[in-house]
């Protein structure tokens, strides 16, 4: 069982070669990767499915071998947009070698290079699937990074009796094991306008809403607090208002990021917000209107005892959560009892920014731990 190795010269081809292809979103076209990910699939053997949702997105599964358990790995193929190009040290829409075995380019952290240790895993593993009574599957999801549009459309029938669920966003090596859910807000807050020289005459609604802001972000302080993840957090994200200078603003937009910890009781918070609000409008006198934006849940594996689980924390060190939600949100909808671990190569600190890159020895390493994982999880036999 030691052959089980994963090659870096395949590795760093499909890593290399998935950078070059431009998935930034907006617009998010995937149509063309997917492409590219079918054909390599059916080079390899592999049985392939696209799921096509728009003229240029669409997702792709690769499914490997037969066996009662089933085993899926989610990783995205989207990415945020490059900003400045100024701003970079090389072409990020072209893979660049850089010293000390990395490679740099948009996406490879975030997360090409995490995509790229799940087709590690089903090269390596190709031609020895029938010694475990597994099936590999691997969803290749598109707008993860807007709506997770992508991972919604995944039929059930993929998550519904799965064993377990891999993730590989970057996490340093770390295994993942919570994360905390997104919950977007636009707000209007309606004041009453007045001459700048005269502000108590008028409702201000830009301090109102200041105002209301920081009353929520106080409500999540003084709430519970998880073992990993700390407190849920708020983000005035967005404020706009007013129409000239010598005017009290009659009228403020605002876009709030709440980000609630998994152990939050979110119908009671959000039961708090709309007394909040209630109170608002009575106390002083505005009118609050509010639509929401974007809502994912927050997740905490609910068996962090599975073998496969337990192995990588064994090679990794301490569980640990993430501030950021994944596909696995979108995912587990399907099915909430399915274990997940978030768990791949990449420095999550470098991601979303200017001169994005990732270790090239750590791309394989965590295809060669993911193999390991199935190994001591999945197979009685021992190594020889």
């Amino acid at each position: 069982m030691n052959s089980l190795k994963t090659s870096q010269d395949f590795v760093k081809s499909v890593l290399t070669k998935m950078i070059s292809f431009d998935t930034q979103n907006p617009p998010g076209k995937t149509a063309a990767l997917v492409a590219y990910l079918e054909e390599l699939g059916q080079q390899l053997g592999i049985t392939t499915k696209i799921i096509e949702y728009d003229e240029e997105k669409a997702n792709i599964i690769w499914i490997l071998g037969s066996g009662s358990k089933k085993i899926l790995f989610s990783g995205h193929l989207d990415t945020v947009p490059v900003g400045s190009i100024a701003e970079w040290s090389f072409d990020p829409l072209t893979a660049v070698e850089l010293e000390n075995n990395f490679i740099g380019g948009r996406g490879t952290a975030d997360m090409k290079g995490g995509v790229a240790s799940i087709l590690g895993v089903f090269h390596t593993m190709k031609d020895r699937i029938d010694d475990f009574d597994v099936q590999l599957i691997y969803l290749g999801t598109s707008d993860e990074e807007t709506t997770m549009e992508g991972a919604r459309r995944i039929p059930d029938e993929y998550v519904k009796n799965a064993d377990i669920l891999i993730v590989t966003e970057a996490t340093d090596m770390k295994v993942g094991i919570a994360e905390k859910g997104a919950y977007w807000l636009k707000v209007i807050v309606k004041g009453k306008a007045a001459h700048g020289s005269q502000p108590w005459e008028g409702i201000n609604a830009i301090i109102k809403s200041v105002e209301l802001s920081k009353e929520v972000a106080g409500i999540l302080e003084a709430d519970v607090n998880h073992p990993l993840l700390g407190k849920s957090t708020f983000n005035l994200g967005k404020l706009h208002g007013g129409t000239k200078t010598n005017i009290v603003p009659e009228r403020a937009e605002m876009e709030w990021d709440i980000r609630l910890v998994p152990n939050l009781d979110k119908k009671a918070f959000l039961q708090r917000l709309e007394q909040l609000f209630a109170e608002y409008r009575n106390k002083h006198g505005v009118k609050v209107e509010t639509s929401v934006i974007h809502d994912i849940p927050a997740l905490e594996c609910r068996n962090v005892n599975h073998p496969f689980i337990q192995y990588l924390k064994q090679q990794t060190g301490e569980f640990i959560g993430l501030t950021y939600g994944t596909d696995a949100a979108a995912l587990l909808q399907k099915n909430p009892n399915v274990p997940f671990i978030i768990f791949g190569p990449g420095d999550p600190r470098i991601i979303h920014k200017h001169d994005e890159k990732i270790s090239l020895a750590q791309v394989v390493q965590a295809s060669d731990l993911l193999i390991d994982a199935i190994r001591k999880a999945y197979s009685s036999e021992s190594d020889t």
